[in-house]
């Protein structure tokens, strides 16, 4: 039997790896996965890179455009581009490249020589301001940084594409989720990061910027199902992709300390001026009624889980028990 082709755009990234590795247990599709340059992560993750076409390119239309016309994949999950909102500020340019252009291109080269592949958006809770009530995919887009802007640009592209040219591209709003292979910049990685590094002694205090800020928090690992099953799905939508439980820095961190039996008082609030959104909470009734995905919801349970990959990958050699 043929199997089906998978494009993973951003393939050596926390979402593309989960991704393949998750799409490779499922042994029925041949992977591409993009990436502007090889790199040796999928030794280290515990995936053959034997079993996914590795495929370079800058990702403007000439090059994508020729990587779509010879697979014509099934499916295209662009999970590429930058992704770290707070540096957006610094690099506007380059953000708006890697995320709305690449977009651009994707579907151009999709219209062109593959009308029939299905593609999926990363697009980002960024996109909406703050809100007291929990946002759903009716809630009013609003962002208020750079990178939100140009997930946002991206966001009507994708509708508006659809719409016009009846292409199945779908935005997958994507909450905050974490994993031992996220960068140190996010806030979930630096907390679990930090608090072993407390119980190893290698580290004396946990400092956080605004501890009372409310987030939905999720793993990465969980969330890359949902991706996959919005993409099986007979038709094309957007989707809030989040664990529907949001709590405050505050209670991540403490939970991550009793965890690893530290006393909160290693914890520090640097409590100072911040552009960052105090309060974003969502509602995700719509993924789950239409497929049957089930995230994390308890976020002591992620955070557990979060701590022994983290141990696993990170501190091989640490002496203590989970």
């Amino acid at each position: 039997m043929k199997k089906s082709k998978i494009l993973i755009a951003g393939i050596y990234g926390q979402d593309g790896s989960y991704l393949a590795q998750y799409l490779l247990r499922k042994k029925n599709y041949e992977i591409i996965g993009l990436t502007r340059r090889r790199k040796k992560f999928f030794k280290y993750f515990g995936i053959e890179e034997k079993k996914i076409k590795i495929v370079q390119t800058n990702y403007n239309y000439n090059s994508l455009s020729k990587i779509i016309k010879k697979f014509k994949p099934h499916i295209i999950f662009n999970l590429t581009g930058q992704s770290v909102p707070i540096i957006s500020w610094s690099i506007p340019e380059k953000t708006i490249f890697s995320i709305v252009n690449i977009n651009i291109n994707f579907i151009k080269s999709i219209l062109n020589f593959s009308k029939q592949t299905r593609y999926f958006n990363a697009s980002s809770s960024d996109i909406f301001s703050e809100s007291k009530t929990r946002i759903d995919e009716q809630s009013p887009i609003s962002p208020d940084n750079p990178y939100g802007c140009a997930k946002a640009c991206s966001h009507f592209l994708i509708k508006s594409y659809r719409r016009r040219y009846n292409l199945f591209l779908v935005n997958g709003i994507l909450f905050n989720h974490d994993s031992t292979r996220r960068s140190i910049n996010f806030i979930g990685k630096k907390i679990i990061n930090d608090a072993i590094k407390i119980k190893l002694k290698l580290k004396k205090k946990l400092y956080i910027q605004n501890t009372s800020v409310i987030r939905d928090f999720g793993y990465a690992k969980n969330y890359v199902e949902g991706m996959y099953k919005i993409m099986k799905l007979r038709k094309a939508d957007d989707f809030i992709i989040s664990s529907g439980n949001s709590v405050s820095v505050k209670d991540y961190a403490e939970s991550a300390f009793q965890n690893l039996g530290l006393n909160k008082k290693f914890i520090v609030n640097k409590k100072i001026k911040s552009y960052v959104k105090n309060k974003i909470m969502s509602k995700n009734k719509k993924i789950l009624n239409k497929t049957k995905w089930k995230p994390i919801s308890n976020f002591k349970k992620m955070i557990a889980i979060m701590i022994k990959e983290e141990k696993i990958w990170n501190f091989k050699n640490a002496k203590f028990k989970i």
